[in-house]
């Protein structure tokens, strides 16, 4: 069979394909400069987790997920929860006004908090002196038990409403070991997944912890002076 020499029209010259390349690139770049541009849009839309009232605050917390955050926004948006948890939440309020997805969300985002805390303060006991650990851990138990985040937990675990009639009706202690105990298998996983070399740490402040809340709970029944 006889080839006959192709069309110079479809002949690519050198100058056609480097002109081909700087087509692509360029579209390449384009495609993703008009990504970063999108999500920074989306980000610049998000009001400052700092200042913003109540409603700008849950913005984030049911409808992104926080650990695909910067970390600077992360630290940001755990120190403001925690603010508002000292002012006082009530958790069946904020959770009646939420569709399905929503919680899911809230709570996802409010375990990675969690974890991120759990750190922090593990950080802080690990350098403190072993004088100064009792009270810090004593400061830390105190802090949580005033925001009644586990009380209203377990009222909701329970079934009861938290606001019901104005009554703060007790909470049954098996509920606390329940939650206590789910607490530990939490935290679990988020020693598991911190670097090797910082695992004990955790682990240790952890148990230190539990140890603490053991002695407490013994201590308000009067089983230790």
């Amino acid at each position: 069979m006889i080839s006959l020499p192709r069309p110079l029209w479809l002949q690519a010259s050198p100058l056609r394909t480097r002109r081909r390349v700087l087509i692509a690139l360029a579209l390449m770049l384009l495609t993703a400069g008009s990504v970063a541009a999108a999500t920074v849009f989306i980000l610049a839309r998000m009001p400052d987790p700092e200042s913003c009232p109540r409603l700008g605050l849950g913005r984030w917390l049911v409808t992104t997920d926080l650990a695909q955050q910067p970390v600077d926004t992360q630290q940001k948006l755990l120190k403001r929860v925690l603010h508002e948890l000292d002012d006082g939440v009530e958790i069946s309020a904020v959770q009646s006004c939420l569709n399905e997805s929503q919680c899911c969300v809230l709570w996802q985002n409010a375990e990675f908090l969690c974890q991120l805390w759990f750190q922090q303060i593990a950080d802080v006991y690990r350098v403190a002196a072993a004088d100064d650990r009792n009270r810090l851990l004593d400061q830390l138990i105190g802090r949580v038990e005033g925001w009644g985040v586990i009380d209203q937990i377990a009222r909701l675990r329970e079934g009861e409403n938290a606001t019901a009639s104005g009554e703060n009706k007790a909470v049954s202690s098996a509920s606390k070991i329940a939650l206590l105990n789910e607490f530990h298998q939490r935290a679990q996983p988020w020693i598991e997944s911190a670097p090797s070399a910082r695992q004990p740490d955790l682990r240790e402040f952890l148990s230190a912890l539990e140890g603490r809340l053991f002695f407490r709970q013994m201590k308000n029944l009067r089983l230790f002076g």
